[in-house]
């Protein structure tokens, strides 16, 4: 009996690990109003129209 309660939580621990695994965000996601984001040490991803976008802080985004 120790021994099935011992493999059940290693099997949990395993799908745990697993399931964060490539989580990280990235341009293009789906996200809400009002959300940002660090993505690396130059860059934000911010969220407009629903969808993440990687932009470069302290600087003006062009639209041309």
């Amino acid at each position: 009996m120790q021994r099935r309660w011992s493999l059940a939580a290693c099997v949990l621990l395993a799908l745990g690990a697993a399931g964060t695994v490539g989580c990280k965000t990235k341009a293009g996601d789906a996200c809400t109003k009002g959300r940002a984001e660090c993505f690396d040490d130059k860059t934000e991803l911010s969220c407009q129209d629903g969808k993440f976008v990687a932009a470069v802080p302290g600087r003006i985004a062009r639209r041309d």
